[in-house]
C-alpha cells in the first residue's frame, strides 16, 4: 500500500514502486535503476527503500521528458 501521506523520510519498497507505477513489475524497477530513470535504493535493515519523494522526482522527470519527446514529434 503507498503513503497517504509523506515527507522527506518517507520509505518505500520494491512492491511499493511497482504499485505506484500502475503495477509494472519489478523487472522493470531493476532495467530503470540501470539505465538511470529511477535512482539506486538505500540497504535499511537488510530492505533496500527508496525515499518516497526520490520516486516522485523520478516520475516527474519521466513525464518531463515524454513531453519534450512528444514536442520534437510534433514540430
Amino acid at each position: 500500500m503507498l503513503p497517504t501521506s509523506y515527507n522527506e523520510r518517507t520509505t518505500v519498497n520494491m512492491d511499493q514502486v511497482c504499485e505506484h507505477f500502475d503495477g509494472i513489475s519489478k523487472g522493470t524497477v531493476r532495467n530503470w535503476i540501470r539505465i538511470g530513470k529511477l535512482p539506486k535504493p538505500v540497504e535499511i535493515k537488510g530492505m533496500y527503500k527508496w525515499r518516497y519523494v526520490d520516486i516522485l522526482r523520478a516520475e516527474d522527470a519521466m513525464y518531463d521528458a515524454g513531453l519534450k519527446n512528444l514536442k520534437k514529434r510534433a514540430a
